[in-house]
């Protein structure tokens, strides 16, 4: 039984590295869309956001911060354009190779000099390069001052460890559920939320993160980590239980202005 769960482990990870970037982000003008995401003007209450390459690896853009969830092997291009207008905190749930690369995540640091919050699990692997200021080691159920941003965490259920993350800045709170199968969330209230329906991870389903966003009540619900297939029916489980939360699908590279009441 161990021997097969490792190698299923194996599979699972080596094949995210592998597929970790989508073949759209060829035609992508990175200029174009991190300049959309960047400089859109933001008043109180509005939110920028936009899929990057990753499954799960989403930036979001409130009046004035910058969060960066699960970064993995970003390409020069992201960087280039990251370096340029700055993020204010990075965020790991857990190792896996399609939402974490060492190499990136010391890239990152040394262009933007962010906050980076991990999963406990994590630590040893950056302590030694990441000063003790700027790395915010997590434990479930607490939280954590990253300068004007507050970070709420709460233990998801994955293959090996895992950390969900709520972030409040300039008044509105964010939740992101890295790949985690369903857990309860009732106490990750949150105005926005992506939750992860499926493709490429054993742990995630749409009827799963329907059900995260029944206990989250978000304004919005954004499906990520999955395949077209989970998005879809994810929405429909959405507009079917819980009627009068809009589910929005992001186009990788996208950018898209977001209105909190």
């Amino acid at each position: 039984m161990k021997r097969t769960i490792l190698i299923g482990f194996f599979i699972f990870t080596a094949g995210a590295l592998f597929f970790n970037h989508n073949p759209a982000e060829a035609k992508t003008n990175f200029s174009k869309s991190y300049a959309g995401f960047y400089t859109t003007p933001l008043a109180a209450g509005e939110i920028m956001v936009m899929a990057l390459g990753g499954y799960s690896n989403i930036i979001v853009r409130t009046k004035d911060h910058v969060v960066l969830f699960d970064p993995s092997i970003l390409m020069k291009a992201d960087l280039d354009e990251i370096k340029k207008y700055g993020v204010n905190l990075i965020i790991y749930t857990h190792d896996h190779g399609d939402h974490y690369e060492k190499g990136t995540a010391l890239k990152l640091f040394d262009i933007c000099r962010a906050f980076i919050a991990v999963d406990p699990s994590m630590a040893s692997y950056l302590k030694k390069e990441i000063p003790p200021d700027k790395l915010i080691v997590t434990a479930s159920g607490s939280s954590y001052p990253a300068g004007k941003i507050k970070i709420d965490t709460l233990k998801g259920k994955h293959i090996g460890p895992i950390m969900l993350f709520r972030v409040t800045m300039d008044g509105i709170s964010v939740f992101h559920g890295g790949d985690s199968a369903y857990v309860n969330l009732s106490t990750m209230a949150s105005d926005l939320a992506f939750v992860p329906t499926g493709y490429p991870s054993p742990t995630c389903k749409p009827k799963y993160a329907m059900k995260m966003v029944a206990d989250i009540k978000p304004q919005i619900a954004i499906p990520m980590h999955g395949g077209d297939s989970q998005h879809s029916k994810f929405e429909k489980l959405v507009a079917k239980k819980l009627s009068g939360i809009p589910t929005i699908i992001l186009p990788l590279y996208t950018p898209q202005k977001l209105v909190i009441h």
